[in-house]
């Protein structure tokens, strides 16, 4: 009896290995794409996908302009990372309390620059070329870190370039996989169109 009773604990186990196994192996894993860089002109396009800023996300992007290089919002609360003439910002809005922070830089000057959100050992920074900066940690706005709304990934809208005028470039999180696009307007998918004198 102790025999059939270990057999049948054992099957147990390995129905429930199998059944978790097929379950790592059955979520989708976007990226990178077979159309990896897109031009806007102050369109947009809609993923399917969300950000958690307790994952790697990552994106390059070369612009004379600027704007949006992607906003995710559900509700009131949302989060974005903008490129200004004078820095790139990260800001939040999180119950109605707002939340910036700044990289102070030139990055409207027509090169590729890339901006990384990263979620190391507790603490939220950004990093753009070779430049790091806290947004968030467990003393330093933590709401960032604890809103539940930012981190209700499946009712969230996620929007890349939106009034942004250049090129972006998918990285870890935005992957620009037509399966995951719900929409695009007057986005030209392909190597980028600016050359050096774009800006003059």
């Amino acid at each position: 009896m102790c025999v059939s009773i270990s057999r049948y604990i054992s099957l147990i186990v390995l129905v429930i290995f199998l059944l978790v196994d097929k379950a790592q192996f059955s979520v989708p894993h976007y990226g990178p794409s077979n159309q990896p860089e897109a031009y806007l002109n102050g369109s947009y396009i809609r993923l399917l996908t969300t950000i958690s800023l307790k994952k790697q996300t990552g994106i390059s992007f070369r612009t004379c302009v600027g704007g949006n290089l992607f906003s995710q919002q559900q509700k009131d609360e949302m989060f974005e990372l903008i490129v200004k003439k004078d820095s790139i910002l990260f800001f939040a809005k999180i119950s109605g309390k707002m939340f910036e922070e700044r990289m102070p830089g030139n990055y409207t000057n027509n090169k590729w620059h890339t901006v990384y959100l990263q979620y190391t050992v507790g603490n939220l920074t950004m990093t753009v070329d070779d430049q790091t900066k806290l947004i968030a940690n467990s003393s330093y706005n933590h709401e960032v870190l604890t809103s539940p709304g930012l981190y209700n990934e499946g009712a969230a809208v996620l929007l890349i370039g939106k009034q942004f005028n250049g090129c972006i470039q998918e990285g870890p999180s935005i992957v620009f996989d037509k399966n995951i696009i719900s929409f695009s307007q007057n986005v030209i998918f392909g190597p980028c169109p600016l050359t050096d004198d774009s800006c003059e």
